[in-house]
């Protein structure tokens, strides 16, 4: 279980290295695939936030049952789970508005999407840098066999998996050929 947290949370920061050259781009006032930014804002909606964030919290919350004297760690998390949902929500409204043309001015939406990346940078980086280390350091195969039990969810990931869901097809060709080329909207010049 350990291992697919790692794989996920690394497939979270392709996402956001594609926000951030969109981010940069934005920066420096050039024409960007607002529907990538979509497409990664309702990925992380959908996957994350109903089956990644489910899975750690089962993890975390297994941590501070049967480790207390060391989980002051993970406490935070599972309402750090609830903010990363608000705050994706509250993204994603600003994103359909450019989608949909509403006025909301470039410079907002370029500070939105800067500080959206951030919080989630920070989070990933406090799971593995401080929780997930810590959780590896106590847990036995005890642990992880109760887990596994409990985590009776059968996934595919529509983007990562064998099978891309049609929705997200043109950010699975920006990952597979080119972040920064294809996050830039091609037909502005």
């Amino acid at each position: 279980m350990l291992q697919s947290i790692y794989q996920e949370h690394r497939q979270m920061s392709q996402l956001l290295a594609v926000l951030t050259n969109i981010h940069r781009a934005i920066g420096k006032e050039q024409p960007v695939r607002f529907d990538l930014v979509r497409d990664i804002i309702d990925y992380l909606q959908d996957h994350a936030e109903h089956y990644h964030h489910p899975k750690e919290d089962l993890i975390y919350n297994h941590f501070k049952r049967y480790y207390p004297d060391q989980a002051m760690a993970v406490i935070q998390l599972s309402r750090e789970h609830e903010e990363l949902e608000s705050i994706t929500e509250e993204f994603m409204t600003a994103v359909q508005m450019v989608l949909f043309d509403a006025v909301i001015p470039l410079s907002v939406f370029y500070d939105k999407l800067g500080a959206y990346i951030e919080r989630q940078r920070l989070h990933l980086h406090l799971e593995e840098q401080v929780i997930l280390p810590k959780i590896a350091q106590y847990f036995g195969d005890d642990d992880w066999q109760e887990l596994k039990a409990q985590w009776q969810h059968d996934h595919e990931d529509p983007l990562f998996g064998h099978h891309i869901d049609s929705k997200y097809r043109a950010l699975a060709a920006c990952l597979n050929t080119g972040i920064y080329q294809l996050a830039l909207d091609q037909n502005a010049s």
